[in-house]
Formats: C-alpha cells, sequence, structure tokens
C-alpha cells in the first residue's frame, strides 16, 4: 500500500497534468469526488489498486522501479591513507594498474559484465521525480 503522502502527491499531479478537477476525475474513475479529495488531501491510504486506477482515469500509469543499492566492502576504505600520501603522479599510476586489472578480470561463472558499464548504470526510466509515465 503506498504511503499516503506519496499517493497524494502522485495522484495530485497526474490530475493536474491530465487538466481534470477532481470531479471530473472521480466520474472517469467510477468513484466520488470526495475519494479524490480525500486521497489528495492525505485523509485517506489508497490501495495500489485503487491509485492504480485513478492515475490510469487520468492517462498515466505508475511504473515502480528497483534499483540496486551501492555496497560497500568494509575493508575497501583501508587503502585510502596510503593512496593520500602517493603523489599525483603515483595515485595516476595506481589507477592505470587498477584499470589493468579489471580489463583482465573474468567474470564470475553465471554473470555477465557486457552490460555493467556506465552507460547502463546511468540510465534511468524516462518519467518525472514520482515515477509517474504519460501514457501515450
Amino acid at each position: 500500500m503506498p504511503r499516503t503522502g506519496r499517493a497524494a502527491a502522485l495522484l495530485r499531479e497526474a490530475r493536474i497534468g491530465a487538466a481534470l478537477s477532481q470531479r471530473a476525475l472521480a466520474r472517469r474513475a467510477r468513484t466520488t469526488q470526495s475519494v479524490v479529495a480525500r486521497i489528495e488531501l492525505g485523509l485517506a491510504s489508497p490501495t495500489q489498486d485503487t491509485l492504480r486506477r485513478l492515475l490510469g482515469a487520468a492517462g498515466y500509469e505508475l511504473r515502480a522501479v528497483l534499483e540496486p543499492r551501492p555496497v560497500l566492502d568494509p575493508g575497501a576504505l583501508d587503502d585510502v591513507p596510503r593512496i593520500l600520501r602517493l603523489s599525483p603522479e603515483d595515485r595516476l599510476r595506481e589507477v592505470g594498474s587498477l584499470d589493468r586489472f579489471l580489463a583482465a578480470a573474468r567474470p564470475a561463472p553465471g554473470e555477465d559484465l557486457t552490460d555493467r558499464g556506465p552507460a547502463q548504470a546511468s540510465r534511468r526510466p524516462t518519467g518525472d521525480r514520482h515515477g509517474l509515465r504519460r501514457r501515450g
């Protein structure tokens, strides 16, 4: 079930983006204006189905995107003091060595490194900041 404040913002943004009044949206979604108002005011927490139905009536669809969080190895920062003591030239050599190491590394069984490049990592779905995407 969506958080009430988030659902309110999503619904309001979709309704305004579709240039609909609460009453017009309610009619399209086969509900009442008071239901739309209570959700937009954060007084009601809609189910995911209800929110999707209301957003759909406004011409939007809700897309949830799961993104992995980076995991930092606790020992990964152990080398920082040593690297900070290096001259800029030695740091560049260090990076070059690491780059050559990573280029020579073989993927673990079942792992495909071809789709892990920076272009893939930074690619995000288009849409606004709330994850709404305008249909059609």
